[in-house]
């Protein structure tokens, strides 16, 4: 429970480090104009929600390897916007990338933590929204601080090597 906890801790801080400033890296570091953002924003929408519906059906079989999965695609999408410069067509691909990953994280998270205590999926269920929520206000505080003090790229690199963090956590920590 508790590497759980803090792989998805640790994804969802690098998510919200990085996604908080989606607009800008789209716009400055990508190179689109701004009438862009809204459809790209749709197809991060589009496949977050189908991410969301294949996450949950997989992680009724395999909650571990999903979330794990996923985390291995946020990580993959942030790095490759950080990658992708002026190369406006690959935003089109690390955005649907993106969204589909951490569409699932919630949902498989959860199911991945009330497995593992299955006699306290009440509390592990109040923990896991705790953890959750925080993590967002702190990747979005972070990522802030990171910007302001070197840039969007960084930030991107930064939150793509948290993710990855988050991934080793769950591969080389305890199973349970």
């Amino acid at each position: 429970m508790a590497i759980g906890l803090a792989m998805v801790a640790l994804l969802v801080t690098a998510h919200f480090a990085a996604y908080t400033y989606v607009r800008p890296v789209l716009e400055e570091h990508s190179g689109l104009a701004p009438t862009a953002i809204a459809p790209l924003l749709l197809v991060y929408g589009l496949f977050g929600l189908a991410g969301n519906f294949l996450a949950g059906a997989t992680a009724a079989r395999r909650s571990r390897l999903t979330i794990l999965t996923l985390a291995g695609g946020i990580a993959l999408a942030v790095a490759l916007s950080a990658l992708s410069g002026q190369t406006s067509w690959v935003a089109w691909v690390w955005i649907a990338l993106w969204g589909a990953a951490y569409g699932g994280v919630s949902v498989a998270g959860r199911l991945w933590m009330t497995r593992a205590v299955p006699h306290r999926v009440e509390q592990i269920a109040g923990l896991y929204v705790g953890v959750f929520t925080a993590s967002i206000a702190l990747g979005a505080l972070l990522g802030g601080v990171v910007v302001e003090a070197a840039g969007l790229v960084l930030l991107l690199w930064s939150a793509a090597a948290l993710a990855l963090v988050s991934l080793l956590v769950g591969v080389f920590g305890p199973r349970g």
